[in-house]
């Protein structure tokens, strides 16, 4: 019996090593498989960190773009020089004497577009506005009078160095004398003030 005592306790020790040893294996393979999620959660964060960066610096050019286009379209401004004077020309020849000192911004506005209501029915294509091509419309027809003045009279168009506010009732030809004379009482050249 000794014999079977001794047998089964090697039995038992060998069944433990077995047991320890599997236990250690899958220990190791625990390891392994943290290690290898550990990886992947740095692959994780580090591919999550290069898509952050390039997220910010796309929003950063998307952001200098828009300044850049921002400074690209600066309020225009058309020359009181070609206001007083060719301005006033044009609207003579192009509206004969519907054109006159009583004619208000209103008035200009149902000639030039149609009375409201009934606005660009029948648009009046004055300098060529109507009907030039719009670039910023995908080529469709229809641009600023400023645009079409530009497109004709080069020195007659630049960046705004003044803002003016009126009123729409206000007579054109008095409003275009009060320009010309704010100019010359303030000792500004009209063919570089621009509003």
């Amino acid at each position: 019996n000794e014999e079977a005592r001794r047998k089964a306790a090697e039995a038992e020790a060998a069944e433990k090593a077995k047991r320890a040893k599997e236990a250690h294996q899958k220990a190791l393979d625990e390891i392994a498989a943290a290690q290898k999620r550990a990886e992947q959660l740095l692959q994780a964060a580090a591919d999550a960190d290069a898509e952050h960066k390039r997220a910010e610096e796309s929003r950063k050019k998307v952001a200098e773009d828009q300044a850049k286009e921002r400074l690209r379209k600066r309020a225009r401004g058309i020359s009181v020089q070609f206001l007083v004077t060719q301005l006033d020309a044009e609207l003579t020849e192009a509206f004969g004497d519907k054109y006159n000192e009583s004619t208000t911004f209103v008035d200009l506005e149902a000639m030039l577009w149609g009375p409201r209501g009934k606005r660009f029915e029948k648009t009046f294509d004055f300098l060529g506005h109507a009907t030039m091509k719009n670039i910023d419309r995908g080529g469709k027809e229809g641009v600023s009078l400023c645009t079409a003045i530009a497109s004709q009279f080069k020195d007659a168009v630049s960046d705004a160095t003044h803002f003016i506010s009126w009123a729409w009732r206000y007579p054109v030809k008095k409003f275009l004398r009060t320009l010309a004379e704010y100019c010359e009482t303030r000792d500004l050249n009209r063919r570089k003030t621009f509003l």
